[in-house]
């Protein structure tokens, strides 16, 4: 593959990136009011899997990548199901399900054709623009213009009134799901060891922080998780004392200067968080969330548990348009994405699926003792086919933290 063709293939690729994270701004700040120009920049969004793959450089066709074809071909049958509301659905369904596998799948097949090395700084500007409008967001009043939904409706909040960054009233389309990129980025830059210790270490704060007030507990968690895994992985035992006395000086000059009071949006964050975090244990909404969410999926019951109600089923941009199937309906409430890909693809689609994940931990090159525990929680706790932004930030990190592991280890063969 030429310089001509990596060059290519990093510009569709960064604006790929910057589509999915902005996208949001456009639709409220740009075209707010505009609902066909508004519904053409998601239909775009959830398209941009396919126009990545189409329009970069490769040195094999797409169709030569396992397990691409037979999953294709599984889709459809899923899609075609008689119970679907109508065969829209299914197509939207579709499109959601294989856009993910399509683009990750091509990465591990060609891994050079993704020079995702060479985005690390704009990457880094990204996460710090987001976290600075995060913070804005967070330190204004609930009904305030910026916070207010693309319908004109009023975010949802902390117990106490403070804002909650989480939706798609925020200038990207879900600060959730960002922030699982921004978590695997910093777990990327600490394999790397190409940026300075102490520049990662803040830009791990302004994570912590931003997940704090974004409120969710399990993307908290993920995060927290990242940067450990991160810190497992930088260099050998001299470089992790290194990191372990950077990390105990800053917390240590945090504490004196009381640098949180000092600045109170953090401080109001931390309370916020902790707040949250509280009324969970006090109530056992965590633990029964949690507990919930497997346990649904172990016991399943619905008009058709064994290949569901068809794709796009739950998908809101189709039962909006659409409408809702009444086995839908009949069904009642659902949340998490396990059981969603149970309504619409029975365990039949759960089963593939968890096959896909096994089949991604085995061409990863990231350590089985971080794949395995980050895989099953995404497996269960992250919307990879219901959110075609969480889809895209998921992808966007897991290739990172697989590319700087990969070239450590040919680094590492080169000089051997």
């Amino acid at each position: 593959m030429t310089p001509d063709d990596l060059r290519r293939n990093q510009n569709i690729f960064l604006f790929f990136f910057l589509y999915s994270a902005f996208s949001g701004a456009l639709r409220k700040w740009v075209f707010m009011g505009n609902s066909g120009v508004n519904n053409i920049i998601l239909v775009i969004q959830l398209f941009m899997p396919f126009v990545l793959v189409a329009l970069m450089k490769r040195e094999k066709p797409v169709l030569s990548y396992f397990p691409l074809v037979p999953y294709a071909i599984l889709l459809v049958f899923f899609a075609a199901n008689p119970m679907n509301m109508t065969i829209f659905h299914g197509i939207f369904g579709f499109i959601m399900h294989f856009g993910f596998w399509l683009m990750l799948f091509t990465y591990l097949n060609e891994r050079a054709a993704f020079p995702i090395e060479n985005l690390i700084k704009p990457f880094i500007i990204v996460c710090l623009i987001q976290g600075i409008i995060c913070s804005f967001q967070f330190t204004m009043p609930i009904d305030h213009l910026i916070n207010r939904y693309e319908s004109g409706e009023s975010t949802s909040g902390f117990e106490g009134g403070m804002v909650r960054v989480s939706g798609t009233f925020s200038y990207i389309g879900g600060y959730a799901a960002f922030l699982y990129f921004f978590g695997f980025l910093i777990w990327a830059l600490m394999v790397a060891q190409k940026q300075k210790i102490s520049v990662i270490l803040l830009l791990a704060a302004f994570c912590i922080v931003g997940a704090f007030m974004n409120g969710s507990r399990t993307t908290t968690l993920f995060v927290v998780a990242c940067i450990g895994f991160g810190f497992m992985s930088y260099g050998k035992g001299v470089d992790k004392i290194r990191v372990a006395a950077i990390t105990a000086f800053l917390l240590i000059f945090a504490s004196i200067f009381n640098v949180g009071a000092k600045f109170s949006a953090i401080n109001a964050a931390y309370d916020a968080f902790m707040g949250r975090v509280e009324y969970g244990q006090r109530t056992g909404e965590s633990g029964n969330r949690a507990y919930e969410t497997i346990a649904e999926t172990l016991i399943f019951d619905s008009a058709n548990p064994l290949f569901g109600l068809g794709l796009g089923a739950t998908y809101q941009g189709a039962t909006q348009t659409w409408g809702v199937s009444h086995y839908v309906t009949d069904y009642g409430f659902y949340e998490e994405e396990p059981e969603r890909i149970l309504l619409e693809g029975g365990y039949a689609l759960l089963l593939i699926r968890a096959l896909l994940f096994g089949l991604m931990i085995k061409q990863l090159k990231i350590p089985l003792i971080y794949a395995i525990p980050t895989m099953i929680y995404l497996f269960f706790f992250a919307q990879m086919v219901s959110s075609t932004f969480q889809s895209c930030f998921t992808f966007f990190g897991i290739i990172i933290v697989d590319k700087m592991y990969y070239l450590r280890e040919m680094e590492t063969s080169n000089n051997t």
